[in-house]
């Protein structure tokens, strides 16, 4: 199944140092937590905006930034907003940190795929550098107030798993399945509630392995079958919007994740379910600027806020969003973004051609377990087809 992306197989080969100490669990969590995404739905906006969307999700954000934002929030009671809003055909988004992007371009210019060698004298060269790769293709339509999203994720990241670099801690995630949801809004459009569910199977691969167990294509089939663990579960994700009032736009978002605990059923012989516990998160944004088809819409949220171990500083996002077009948010016409978190700054893109739509995003991320302080930069872009504007 790793050979349905060549980049896989780069990323496998591509190892780096832990940028700091690794948290005080087994290899096999650490790869887990401080490198693989938590969220089911990757969301271009919300990286650009340094995470700070719970009070602005709308369209495919809303299926885990905010249930409450599906089919838009904020459009006004007289929008011409057609009922067949979003048609997706493909929606297609690939994430990568900047180390995995430059191994990449080295692997592709030394022709390192078709030559272990190379690649091997690359590895050398690349000691030091975590790498991280996300792929996420779907397809779905919002109707109304109403979400279907089927959907196919895989994540996959390296890190050292030794000092000396001898071994290399991997992690590898398939993760399908379809999500719906709906949301419904009182008449003036000033209060909204949502609830999105996702039912999906989970494959991980995860362990440490040698540099020849990655790079031989016969080891490395043999490691991904002996770490292989498989699970299914059913994840709901609740969440509300109220515009206080017209004026400036002030408007609070609270989300909940994981809704009364996400529970992962194993599906492999001597590996146990878990299930992951829900959290809360809190946001609120201002529209200072609406004037004509241009808006300036400032967001600031918190995180985690049930996970009582993570620090302050470490929850705390914000961003500012200018829109052009008649409508907001990913129903405008293009939009700049911009944010600012603990771990630094990010910055985004986003034109809407109608059928075709591209959104682009750089955002600079602490993914260190717990409080650890690791930072890394991820690129993410994200090109989708909407039929409805066909």
């Amino acid at each position: 199944m790793f050979n349905k992306l060549k980049l896989f197989t780069y990323i496998f080969c591509a190892v780096a140092s832990a940028q700091g100490a690794r948290a005080q669990t087994t290899a096999e969590d650490a790869a887990e937590k401080t490198v693989l995404d938590d969220d089911n739905f990757t969301s271009t906006r919300a990286s650009a905006l340094g995470g700070s969307i719970a009070s602005m999700a709308d369209d495919m954000d809303a299926a885990w930034q905010n249930p409450a934002g599906i089919g838009g929030f904020g459009l006004g009671k007289d929008s011409k907003v057609p009922f067949a809003r979003k048609v997706y055909f493909p929606h297609i988004l690939i994430g990568a940190n900047s180390n995995t992007y430059s191994m990449n371009r080295s692997f592709k210019s030394n022709d390192a795929a078709d030559d272990p060698a190379v690649a091997k004298s690359l590895l050398a060269a690349a000691e030091g550098k975590r790498q991280y790769f996300r792929n996420t293709l779907s397809a779905g339509a919002v109707l109304g107030r109403f979400m279907f999203l089927p959907y196919y994720d895989t994540q996959l990241a390296a890190v050292s798993a030794a000092d000396d670099n001898s071994t290399i801690s991997t992690a590898y995630r398939i993760r399908s399945g379809a999500g719906y949801g709906f949301s419904f809004s009182e008449p003036k459009g000033l209060v909204s509630v949502g609830i999105f569910r996702n039912v999906f199977t989970q494959t991980d691969v995860t362990g440490d392995a040698t540099y020849d167990q990655l790079i031989t294509k016969s080891e490395r089939s043999s490691f991904i079958s002996d770490n292989k663990k498989q699970f299914t579960g059913t994840d709901d994700t609740v969440g509300v919007l109220w515009r206080m009032s017209e004026k400036l736009a002030p408007t609070l978002g609270m989300t909940l994740h994981h809704f009364n605990g996400t529970k992962y059923t194993s599906g492999t012989d001597g590996v146990d379910s878990y299930t992951v516990p829900q959290d809360l998160t809190i946001g609120f944004s201002m529209t200072p600027k609406n004037k004509g088809e241009a808006r300036v819409a400032f967001c600031i949220e918190a995180d985690r806020l049930l996970q009582k171990e993570i620090t302050l500083e470490k929850k705390i996002h914000t961003g500012v969003e200018l829109t052009l077009g008649r409508l907001p948010g990913s129903y405008a016409a293009a939009a700049l973004r911009a944010g600012w978190e603990y771990a630094g700054p990010s910055m985004g893109l986003f034109l809407n051609g109608g059928l075709i739509n591209l959104e682009i995003s750089s955002r600079a991320e602490d993914i260190g377990a717990g409080n650890k302080r690791v930072i890394e930069r991820r690129l993410n872009g994200t090109v989708f087809v909407n039929v409805a504007e066909f």
